[in-house]
């Protein structure tokens, strides 16, 4: 063996020392592209030492920093702690922690962390642990939140939450809107007081008294008052009955008023 492929040899070696020292595991995978090169160098040593030409002195340095020779995923592992490090590492790498099958193992334990999870085996720590980090156990809470965020958006856009096909084409959003009032008293609670704190709009008849509330505000816009024309007779009638409604609920009174519906000049 030359001097020349030796002291690449022990330079890569001085690398897996290093990246032992950071993730508590000798187990590199090939799919990382910071540790690609490693990974591969990693996976060249095993396959030298399954044929049996890995040299003596190789073997011994390997040993001492605990290099599985024989990785089996089922009995050698890395544990707990050296996985979730990978975990992080993967995040601040990739800005995510959307792990695809290309990385194999780390795949797999976040599988299995949420088959530990469903079957109430995930210790509390961990459980704290992975949510800290943004990983979220149960799938279903990821296209809630997803559903939930472009609710957030589409009251940002209008300013308000009168989701229909008026103001949105997003048929799974649609659909998100139509099963939460559909399924109101069996939601979980956090889930329930989100949605109460965003304004969710729980009556579909909503929609249709809010078509007459922007009718109304763009002709305030336009005419600086609500005396509409004697031939919009069906309008003028639903305006009347805003004022004499005793029992209009407060979002809608709130939103005729910030447009000066209830102001003396205007009545």
């Amino acid at each position: 063996m030359s001097h020349k492929h030796e002291a690449k040899w022990l330079e890569k070696f001085y690398e897996l020392l290093r990246f032992t020292h950071i993730h508590g595991h000798t187990n590199v995978s090939e799919s990382s592209q910071e540790f690609r090169k490693l990974g591969t160098w990693v996976q060249v040593q095993r396959r030298y030492y399954k044929l049996k030409i890995m040299e003596p002195a190789r073997i011994e340095l390997l040993t001492l920093i605990n290099f599985k020779f024989r990785l089996k995923l089922n009995t050698e592992r890395p544990g707990w702690n050296a996985m979730f490090n990978r975990l992080i590492q993967f995040k601040q790498e990739f800005g995510h922690i959307n792990v695809t099958k290309n990385d194999k193992q780390l795949y797999a334990w976040l599988r299995s962390q949420r088959m530990r999870f469903k079957s109430g085996k995930l210790k509390s720590e961990e459980f704290s642990r992975l949510v800290s980090v943004g990983f979220v156990l149960n799938l279903r809470d990821i296209n809630w939140n997803s559903q939930f965020q472009k609710l957030v958006s589409f009251k940002k856009q209008y300013g308000h939450l009168d989701v229909c096909p008026k103001y949105t084409n997003d048929q799974e959003l649609l659909r998100f809107v139509h099963w939460m009032r559909f399924i109101k008293n069996k939601l979980p609670t956090d889930r329930l007081k989100k949605l109460e704190k965003l304004g969710f709009l729980w009556q579909k008849e909503y929609s249709a008294w809010m078509e007459h509330y922007e009718k109304l505000k763009a002709f305030k816009t336009q005419h600086g008052h609500f005396h509409l024309p004697k031939e919009d007779a069906k309008f003028r009638q639903w305006i009347n009955h805003q004022r004499c409604n005793k029992n209009l609920p407060e979002k809608r009174f709130n939103l005729l008023a910030q447009i000066g519906f209830f102001d003396k000049h205007n009545i």
